[in-house]
């Protein structure tokens, strides 16, 4: 490992402090390290859009926000990360900042092992609008109206449901927004994709987990307009009859993994 990427959470004093040290002590061991702009210009240095930075590793020091802003800038790029976690949950953190010189120490003996995640290639009237590693929302882009969703699988027709919104999450999105709102924790190592209503005017609206390797339809129906939202980022119009198109990526996204134990990390970070 030669080149390692750091990148910290806007505004966050003390995960700034930490990355200072980190970069001293990954450079006295002989790796170069960088960071992003807005990291940079906090440190008096020379940052580098994450896209176009030479790296082995990205550090995020941050929460699932800032990670995950931080993946779309190097998707496709095969980057792998290491999250260290100053958000509220964390879920796609590896790390506590407490113990970030044993995890580094770990990481540059080559004590670890890379977990591929599945992402979601998401199309409006066949168009490529992005892709999600968390999740797609399809919601009302008027808080007061409720969408008439159509939901087909496979092009057979699931459920039309009248709701807030819909979200399609991957399984490492499942400990998200889908997870608020009532869906199920989905191990990361399922190959599964999970549709969950946002508020349903209906009781009999459940979750539904169907294989990654299907093609999900969502189609709004009626004259109101809504927003597709990617990985709470990339946010794109729609109106009514507009086509969303859900299906899995060729992209995946690399995660450093130096704990094995999944369910230990999901009740820990749910006591929070």
């Amino acid at each position: 490992m030669k080149n390692v990427l750091l990148v910290v959470k806007k505004d966050g004093r003390e995960a700034l402090e930490v990355a200072r040290e980190v970069m001293e002590y990954l450079n006295e061991r002989g790796i170069n390290t960088t960071c992003d702009v807005a990291t940079g210009r906090n440190m008096d240095i020379q940052g580098i859009d994450p896209g176009e930075a030479p790296a082995d590793l990205m550090l995020v020091l941050g929460g699932d926000g800032t990670l995950l802003w931080a993946e779309s800038k190097i998707s496709g790029k095969g980057i792998p990360i290491l999250g260290m976690n100053f958000g509220t949950t964390g879920f796609l953190t590896e790390i506590n900042p407490e113990n970030w010189k044993q995890a580094i120490d770990r990481v540059l003996s080559g004590r670890y092992t890379i977990e591929r995640r599945k992402k979601i290639d998401v199309r409006i009237n066949g168009a490529k609008a992005g892709t999600a590693l968390n999740e797609v929302v399809v919601k009302t882009a008027v808080p007061v109206e409720m969408l008439n969703l159509e939901i087909r699988v496979d092009e057979q027709e699931v459920e039309t449901v009248m709701a807030d919104g819909l979200i399609v999450a991957t399984p490492t999105g499942s400990t998200a927004y889908s997870m608020s709102v009532g869906g199920p924790i989905v191990d990361t190592r399922v190959r599964a994709f999970i549709i969950t209503s946002i508020s349903p005017f209906k009781l009999g609206a459940r979750p539904l987990v169907v294989p990654d390797t299907s093609k999900i339809s969502i189609r709004i129906k009626g004259k109101q307009s809504g927003v597709v939202v990617i990985d709470g980022e990339s946010r794109k119009e729609v109106s009514s009859n507009d086509e969303i198109l859900c299906a899995l990526s060729k992209d995946q996204t690399y995660f450093v993994k130096l704990e094995k134990d999944f369910y230990e990390k999901i009740r820990r970070r749910l006591r929070r």
